[in-house]
């Protein structure tokens, strides 16, 4: 037979009534992370940020655009983080916490993986910018990229070591997925009633 936690008191009627309403509670929403219907829209573009986030961290090979993952790897450097605010929730619950508790720990946990994936999407996702991409940013008089394509000029004859060593250096100059910041300002978070069926 399993043994109740040894910090799970049930006091009354009262204390049991509050502790389903607290789970069943906790079941019926969801925390939901990444772009949401008013931060997909993009100036002066007609592809989402929802899509273009979805490209970027897949890789779209045909369009020659590597896989840049940011969703994933964002969320697991949370991790422990995140998992901690659940057992708040989870604590909250078994003492009798109902919806609302419920609702603000979620809260927390979409802030928290939010901010993770911005985070990883502002340390500059590799593999670094082609040279094509570079000439582009170039063309439209973005500093950095003009830098970048300074740097990888002055390293061409130098050693395979060098070159690469180089090309992680080129990162902080101009990062893949940063042209206007609207990708990663438009990362946010939901919290709804989960969909029954």
């Amino acid at each position: 037979m399993a043994k109740a936690p040894s910090n799970l008191k049930i006091k009354d009627k009262t204390s049991i009534d509050a502790l389903v309403t607290g789970m069943l509670a906790a079941a019926s929403v969801e925390v939901l992370v990444g772009f949401t219907e008013d931060t997909e829209a993009r100036k002066d573009d007609e592809i989402t940020n929802a899509a273009l986030g979805f490209i970027h961290d897949q890789g779209e090979p045909a369009a020659n655009i590597p896989q840049r993952e940011f969703m994933r790897p964002g969320i697991q450097a949370a991790q422990s983080r995140i998992q901690a605010e659940f057992r708040k929730i989870g604590q909250a619950v078994a003492n009798g916490g109902g919806a609302d508790v419920v609702e603000k720990g979620l809260h927390r946990v979409g802030s928290i993986a939010a901010a993770s994936i911005k985070a990883k999407i502002a340390d500059g996702i590799p593999p670094p910018l082609a040279d094509s991409t570079l000439r582009s940013r170039g063309r439209a008089k973005q500093e950095g990229a003009i830098q970048e394509r300074n740097r990888r000029r002055a390293m061409k004859g130098k050693s395979p070591l060098a070159q690469a060593l180089g090309n992680i250096g080129g990162m902080s100059n101009t990062k893949p997925l940063e042209v206007t910041g609207q990708l990663r300002n438009a990362v946010t978070y939901a919290v709804r009633s989960k969909k029954k069926g």
